[in-house]
């Protein structure tokens, strides 16, 4: 499930008939374009699935606030994305790494805290790849491939999917890390150790930080700055593992971080708006020694059209793979969500 700069995380009724139409071939190349309907747009009033309470964010996002403080609301914001009824996001992440250049493309829905759907695209000097994945109830989709190009000019991924595999009984609800919500998103920071259970704020130890409150008539959101001190993040070994495993499925070594910022929006409600994250460091990738530098940029929605299966999966011509009883099964499972209070 881990490609090059991503952990690709990723639902309770199996869906009835035939799941696919077997039998297709690879057609040509298509160039992929993430759906962006909502992003960065505010979310809806009732967000929150019935039943379901808001970790506190606004009380900790003020400019007095302890740096325990800061990372707690961060920890909460991302205990928040598993509360909500449904949320979309892109993500870009570029990467140099001594003359190399890498990149990767993703973005990922989830539903309900049950059905999700992602896709992913990565360059990697040559060696590209790609990724897609649903969960729908208790059966998933899933297709890799290799046959991935990129063109630096226009930033564009093409690829060539294909058919994918169905795989019953193997959809999960989506709750991978329900003691690390800091890595919820691939955020390298840990405030824990590896379990979870054993709080660490060492890492927030020297870091600088700046909240800008919401001002309704030009930014209607928090915008949190979070500059980290190297030598904090450097004594932290859970921080560095984490910075391994996100970007290089734990390949480098030896990390010594020179910077490690992070820009978040974040709404009132308690929802991520966006995040931005810079970094760099030098490590040792299968005993070569390297100086890298490292973004990612996010951007959130929380529009029923972007958060729905069907659409994501017509976006990417899935459609063509799975017979009408499928799909009827999906949009009545979506129409269940819409209608619970």
């Amino acid at each position: 499930m881990k490609k090059f700069f991503v952990i690709l995380l990723a639902a309770m009724v199996a869906a009835t008939g035939g799941l696919l139409v077997y039998g297709a071939i690879l057609g040509p190349a298509e160039t992929y374009v993430p759906m962006k309907d909502g992003l960065l747009e505010a979310p809806p009033a009732d967000i929150y699935r019935a039943g379901k309470t808001p970790y506190e964010v606004s009380s900790l996002l003020v400019n007095n606030a302890t740096p325990n403080q800061i990372a707690d609301a961060i920890i909460n914001v991302g205990y928040n994305a598993l509360q909500v009824k449904r949320y979309y996001f892109i993500c870009r992440v570029d990467s140099l790494a001594g003359n190399k250049y890498f990149c990767s493309d993703y973005y990922r829905m989830l539903q309900e805290g049950q059905d999700f759907f992602y896709q992913a695209l990565a360059y990697a000097a040559g060696f590209n790849s790609g990724n897609r994945r649903a969960c729908i109830g208790s059966d998933r989709l899933d297709v890799t491939t290799t046959s991935v190009s990129y063109d630096r000019a226009t930033k564009t991924f093409d690829a060539v999917f294909g058919e994918p595999d169905k795989r019953e009984g193997e959809g999960k609800p989506y709750n991978y890390y329900p003691d690390r919500a800091e890595v919820l998103f691939n955020l390298p920071i840990a405030v824990s150790d590896a379990s979870g259970q054993v709080v660490d704020y060492s890492v927030m130890e020297n870091c600088a930080f700046t909240v800008t409150a919401p001002n309704n008539s030009t930014a209607p959101y928090y915008t949190l700055e979070l500059n980290l001190n190297a030598d904090s993040v450097n004594a932290n070994s859970e921080t560095l593992r984490v910075l391994s495993e996100t970007t290089s499925d734990g390949k480098m070594k030896n990390i010594r971080v020179s910077e490690l910022k992070f820009v978040f929006t974040i709404w009132p409600c308690g929802v991520f708006r966006s995040i931005d994250v810079t970094s760099a460091f030098s490590t040792t990738i299968s005993g070569k020694s390297a100086n890298a530098t490292l973004t990612r940029a996010y951007q959130f929605s929380y529009t029923p059209s972007a958060c729905s299966i069907i659409n994501q999966i017509q976006n990417v011509g899935w459609e063509k793979y799975c017979n009408q009883s499928f799909l009827n099964a999906i949009a009545e499972r979506e129409a269940s969500w819409t209608a619970a209070k």
